[in-house]
């Protein structure tokens, strides 16, 4: 998977250090994400129906580390996981793209509001500053959808498989 620098892991390389022990157990995250690769190389060809069947069955009885490389050492590295690599980094365009309009959006507005307050308060003779209530409101609206994008997309990802 990618990291936060974007540098890419091969797919079924451990990483140096106490984490690349196959004794440690593993969870639900990465069976999902070896699931993920071998779907991967069953679609690029790597493996027949019948070879795609038997590991996903051992995928949910795997313990250790060990056991899932099992499942993926005779795959080649360098072309498995790319899909799942790409499939992630398009979520992610995608979803910063949906923040960024938003932004965009609700500066707009702030800006029309910013702009409209004096001709009204001058016509009216009405200072009250009415924009500051929609402008924070619009802001929170902003953070609520900038925040849980940056943090799903900031979180930890396996990295062993």
């Amino acid at each position: 998977m990618c990291s936060s620098t974007g540098s890419r892991i091969p797919a079924h390389r451990p990483p140096a250090g106490p984490a690349a022990d196959g004794h440690l157990r593993v969870g639900d995250t990465e069976r999902d994400h070896v699931t993920l690769l071998l779907g991967e190389a069953f679609t690029l060809g790597h493996l027949t129906i019948a070879e795609f069947e038997t590991r996903c069955g051992q995928v949910p009885r795997a313990v250790t580390r060990q056991d899932l490389q099992n499942l993926l050492g005779d795959l080649p590295a360098d072309r498995v996981g790319r899909m799942v690599s790409a499939g992630r980094m398009s979520r992610k365009a995608a979803a910063l793209r949906g923040v960024r309009i938003h932004l965009f959006c609700y500066l707009g507005a702030a800006l029309i509001m910013l702009g409209a307050w004096p001709a009204i308060a001058l016509m009216f003779n009405a200072w009250y500053f009415w924009p500051v209530w929609p402008i924070v409101g619009g802001g929170v609206g902003v953070l609520s959808h900038a925040l849980p994008v940056r943090l799903i997309f900031s979180a930890h990802r396996p990295r062993f498989a």
